[in-house]
């Protein structure tokens, strides 16, 4: 009895009276934070480690959420993805990297934006008309039509480039806002 007289003295010297709501409040906010971390890093540690790459594609979004299926051993997977930018449409395809013992952990690769011989595309030319830390805007036009297209690349890509450049873009013939820039293949 005493021991626990002590830990409660203790307590209230440390937490006063009135403060226990706010004091377990932030007590367990760290705990699920500490153990989100090390979630996190324990999947991003897996799929460094294990990681197995899979075509992923949008089959759905609602608001800013997209919906990515992709299949693996015959099964499949869904992953969803935040898109602040309203930028992604079904029927997009990006690379999906999964863990190969658990392919549930898995994340999309927003960089890598791909077609695949199912899709029928046709080229053109596309201009840098903004450009941040680790995306770029472009736009194209298609049969008079202008269109505009967030793609990703690492910062030091980005530093590279400029507003003004041209370079090749691939679209999809069955909807035309879905499109890869290649940077790598310049327009002058």
């Amino acid at each position: 009895m005493r021991l626990k007289n002590k830990i409660f003295t203790t307590y209230r010297k440390i937490i006063p009276q009135g403060l226990d709501f706010l004091f377990l409040f932030i007590l367990t906010t760290t705990i699920m934070w500490v153990v989100g971390i090390s979630k996190a890093n324990k999947e991003n540690s897996l799929l460094f480690k294990q990681g197995k790459i899979v075509v992923g594609k949008i089959t759905y979004k609602i608001d800013n959420t997209c919906f990515v299926e992709y299949v693996v051993n015959g099964k499949v997977y869904e992953i969803t993805y935040e898109d602040d930018y309203s930028n992604f449409i079904p029927g997009e395809k990006f690379n999906v990297k999964y863990v190969h013992s658990n392919p549930k952990i898995s994340r999309l690769l927003i960089g890598k934006p791909i077609f695949d011989e199912s899709d029928l595309t046709k080229i053109t030319s596309g201009i840098i008309v903004k450009k941040n830390k680790n995306s770029l805007v472009y736009t194209y036009e298609i049969d008079f039509i202008e269109y505009k297209k967030r793609a990703f690349f690492s910062n030091k890509v980005i530093k590279k480039l400029s507003i003004g450049d041209k370079f090749e873009v691939e679209y999809w013939i069955e909807n035309s806002r879905r499109s890869i820039i290649y940077i790598n293949k310049a327009i002058e």
